[in-house]
């Protein structure tokens, strides 16, 4: 299992846990503010208007901003959940455990990174069958398959790794643990946004957002948001159910 999976919804607070309620609230919370900030404040400049006027500026500021996002706070929630524990006491022995520790982590940061360039381009083909131009709007149909996969395959990919079970149980939808059924509840919304921002585009309004890809990234945008929105609810009112019985500590 990933390191950021947990057995939220088998061990509600429970010590095995990989990772607590309060961590799991941490994540979705701290997404969805930073996520209202980022896309809603007037000083970024990463709002509606921009995707707008300044579409392909905003796509790729906006990917690559949030994708460093996530990748520091699973990163740092990481850290922060409880460890397993250490049976080496001397000091030869922890070295070397770091020194493997930091080799896997690189060896992993690696393939996550292959597998989210390979899931940029898999967007682009999907979009391409779904209609858009091959060659024509080259550029723009790229940063919204970049923007598609960093708010639908990044998370998946920091949640589940290299974990074969569970990308497995990720796959298939049944049994997901807390964590994992959050990330597939904002994947979902993100996708659902964005098939919903095409339907505009064959009309003849004639209006400046319904050029390829604008309508469908304010879309993908708004369903990501929409998902977090719904996640962060649900996440407080399960900590808040497990606070009220004594079973687990806020932060």
């Amino acid at each position: 299992m990933g390191p950021y999976s947990g057995d939220y919804d088998r061990n509600r607070g429970g010590k095995n846990s990989l990772i607590s309620a309060s961590n799991l609230l941490l994540i979705i919370f701290t997404s969805t503010v930073a996520f209202c900030i980022v896309y809603l404040s007037p000083d970024l400049h990463f709002g509606t208007t921009s995707l707008v006027y300044k579409p392909l500026w905003t796509i790729k500021t906006l990917s690559f901003t949030w994708a460093g996002f996530q990748f520091v706070l699973f990163t740092l929630v990481k850290l922060r959940s409880p460890g397993k524990g250490n049976d080496i006491s001397n000091a030869c022995g922890l070295i070397h455990k770091a020194r493997k520790s930091l080799l896997m982590e690189l060896r992993n940061l690696i393939l996550l990174f292959l597998l989210y360039a390979a899931s940029c381009i898999a967007f682009h083909v999907i979009s391409i069958l779904f209609g858009a131009y091959i060659f024509e709007n080259f550029e723009e149909t790229f940063l919204f398959s970049v923007l598609v996969s960093t708010l639908v395959s990044l998370p998946c990919l920091l949640v589940n790794e290299l974990d074969y079970e569970a990308w497995n149980r990720f796959i298939s939808g049944c049994c997901l643990p807390g964590v994992e059924s959050y990330v597939m509840t904002v994947a979902c919304c993100s996708l659902l946004g964005a098939w919903v921002g095409a339907v505009p585009i064959p009309l003849d309004w004639d209006r400046p957002w319904q050029v390829w890809p604008i309508s469908c990234s304010i879309g993908v945008v708004i369903g990501h948001g929409t998902g977090l929105l719904l996640c962060t609810a649900h996440a407080g009112f399960n900590v808040l159910q497990q606070f009220r019985r004594g079973k687990s500590k806020l932060f």
